[in-house]
């Protein structure tokens, strides 16, 4: 009687990290929507122009593909359901390289009527003029914000990673792995907000995106120190 042996970790299903329930890569064919290859397969919204570029290297040098934003009402959506609800431990981070202007990296935001400039719900992540702001707001009480003074001009055409983190107590924003701000201050962020969404602002103009996100993943962990960005793609 012959045998025949099977490699069953070569032939078996894939192993994904149990941690990661949203990986946005970026890469793909020239011109396709993003898709989600984390083991979850979440259905991806796309507005405006938004699509994969091959035209850009990626930040480790390749050109498999990066998510562009021309500047017009470009943006994609995360599903709205309580995985991505800001208020459980997690952690988001992506890659994002500017070529001009202003620029809505997140966004987790009630109607226009929740959001009074003083009083709203909503959570960002932006850059206006050489500011990272992070705002979140649970709709009683005026927002509060993690701000970073970029100095000087942040450079164009140049990659830089971000990672926002809340642990259940306290709400962090890295940069490029350094801890750049953080605050203890209530974030109950409603599920009840719209969907996140990465590109532009849907309350307000003036924050379209003019660039390229790559690798953007979210995870039920959060990170609490400073750390080394990836030096290659995620894994699923």
């Amino acid at each position: 009687m012959s045998v025949i042996w099977v490699d069953s970790g070569r032939f078996g299903a894939p192993v994904y990290d149990p941690n990661t329930l949203l990986l946005i890569s970026g890469r793909g064919a020239n011109g396709s929507a993003p898709i989600d290859s984390s083991q979850y397969s979440n259905v991806i919204g796309v507005g405006g122009n938004a699509a994969i570029t091959t035209s850009v290297a990626d930040p480790f040098g390749a050109s498999q593909g990066v998510i562009g934003y021309d500047g017009n009402g470009d943006f994609i959506l995360f599903p709205n359901v309580s995985t991505f609800n800001s208020n459980t431990i997690h952690s988001l981070e992506f890659f994002y390289r500017r070529v001009s202007g202003n620029a809505m990296l997140y966004q987790r935001a009630g109607s226009v009527g929740d959001w009074n400039g003083t009083n709203g719900v909503e959570m960002l992540i932006y850059i206006s003029g050489n500011v990272f702001d992070m705002p979140f707001n649970n709709g009683t009480s005026a927002p509060t914000s993690i701000t970073i003074n970029g100095g000087a001009a942040l450079a164009a055409n140049t990659w830089i990673h971000c990672l926002e983190s809340y642990n259940g107590a306290t709400t962090r924003l890295f940069i490029n792995g350094s801890l750049v701000g953080s605050s203890s201050a209530a974030r109950a962020i409603p599920s009840s907000v719209s969907a996140p969404r990465m590109g532009d602002y849907s309350l307000a103009s003036g924050l379209s995106m003019n660039g390229q996100l790559a690798q953007v993943r979210w995870r039920n962990v959060a990170v609490i120190a400073n750390f080394t960005p990836p030096p290659a793609p995620f894994t699923p």
